[in-house]
């Protein structure tokens, strides 16, 4: 998917800005030396990227994205020997409806650390207690879609070090109902800037007229609601992940 110099540019850029120094907030709780790359002034291209992603990921995963991929969260993981490095990662599920996971290293510059993937969870299923399928081998710029409740990891790496770039797409119109994460209705606030979690609020305006309006045009004010959520482009976080 990836061209090798994208692959060779991106893993530049990203080296850079951490040799730097400058501040950078952690991806997640799960990433030790990660980089948001919507820090470093690539959210356009991101979300071009994900709007040329959105046919394959509604054709594959239809139920979950087919109304839309309207946010995302892009950052890098970085795995390699030394004690203080991220080494592997445990099973878990993303939050995410679809995620891409790109390698972005040469493939001769490391040894282990392969992908492995689990079954599909509906709840908040222990991940500890499943059977995965055998691992797989990632290869520089080849790109990995899966959805996001599908559970996986990473096998320790066991020599040189392993880039990747992960892309959680999210749909405000999925999450809206349930947060992925605690599986219970989200209660969410605003946030500054960026996506956040993904959750969009409705206008006041919307919601009234939509409550207002007849059976016979409340599909039509649905509608509206929607393009209104998207133009708006709330940012919103889901207090679950706050707390």
């Amino acid at each position: 998917m990836f061209s090798l110099d994208f692959c060779d540019r991106l893993s530049a850029e990203v080296d850079a800005f951490c040799a730097s120094g400058l501040a950078r907030r952690k991806p997640n709780t799960m990433n030790k030396h990660g980089v948001i790359l919507d820090e470093l002034g690539m959210e356009p291209m991101l979300a071009e990227l994900r709007r040329r992603l959105q046919p394959l990921a509604s054709r594959v995963f239809a139920k979950w994205c087919a109304d839309g991929l309207d946010s995302h969260r892009v950052f890098t993981v970085s795995y390699a020997t030394a004690a203080d490095d991220q080494q592997s990662l445990d099973v878990h599920f993303d939050n995410a409806e679809v995620t891409i996971n790109a390698a972005l290293s040469e493939d001769t510059s490391y040894s282990g650390g392969e992908i492995f993937f689990c079954k599909l969870i509906d709840g908040l299923t222990d991940p500890q207690q499943t059977t995965c399928y055998p691992p797989i081998s990632h290869r520089r710029g080849w790109t990995i879609l899966h959805r996001g409740r599908q559970l996986h990891g990473a096998l320790p790496i066991t020599s040189g070090r392993r880039l990747n770039m992960i892309m959680w797409m999210r749909s405000s119109k999925v999450r809206n109902q349930l947060c992925p994460m605690c599986g219970s209705k989200p209660k969410i606030i605003p946030v500054a800037s960026g996506y956040g979690d993904g959750f969009t609020i409705p206008s006041a305006s919307s919601s009234s007229s939509s409550s207002s309006s007849s059976s016979s045009s409340s599909s039509s004010s649905s509608e509206n609601l929607a393009v209104v959520q998207q133009d708006r482009g709330d940012d919103v976080v889901d207090i679950c992940n706050v707390l």
